[in-house]
């Protein structure tokens, strides 16, 4: 909720910036809309922003997610549906946030991924470990080894739904509110 509010709260004040700036520079603009490379902009400064505050909850996530324990739900029942933005962008960019915890947990002294190449050591260490058991290898192994890439992501599907879902609608709720254009 937290990082949420602060990306959302920076995005809308970098865009008053940005929208304050043009209108000083030219007084004649009539339209209010950004255009869509301030938008990035402001985007971006938003991240940045973002990133301050939650650098310290990844690395918080980064451990628990570098734990080699496994979680099993045995009486799971029912399916879920879900196109929406949250659960799709998870399932996609999961692998990388993998990939990414891994280079950020990996040691300063003595980095086992060291470098610009780094980031396909970890994908290749990821996809074929050194440890790897007989029955992970050739295309009977591609379940087990897709769910070494995948551990943990149910708990984080499960938590971008409501979490995503409560931020904007109190987000949108409150610029109404606020008559916040």
């Amino acid at each position: 909720m937290l990082t949420d509010s602060i990306l959302l709260g920076s995005l809308h004040t970098y865009r008053r910036y940005i929208a304050r700036y043009l209108l000083h520079k030219d007084p004649e603009q009539k339209d209010p809309r950004l255009p869509i490379y301030y938008q990035a902009l402001a985007g971006v400064g938003a991240g940045w922003t973002n990133s301050l505050a939650t650098t310290p909850v990844e690395l918080l996530k980064t451990k628990l997610q570098m734990q080699t324990q496994r979680v099993t739900l045995r009486h799971a029942s029912g399916t879920a549906t879900s196109g929406l933005a949250a659960e799709v962008f998870w399932l996609v960019a999961y692998p990388a946030d993998v990939i990414k915890n891994r280079l950020m947990a990996d040691s300063l002294q003595h980095p086992q991924y060291p470098g610009f190449k780094g980031m396909s050591k970890v994908a290749k260490d990821l996809w074929t470990p050194s440890h790897q058991s007989p029955r992970e290898l050739g295309l009977l192994g591609l379940p087990f080894r897709v769910r070494r890439i995948y551990t943990g992501y149910l708990t984080c599907a499960l938590r971008a739904f409501p979490t995503n879902a409560g931020a904007l609608l109190a987000f949108e709720t409150a610029m109404y509110f606020m008559n916040v254009k």
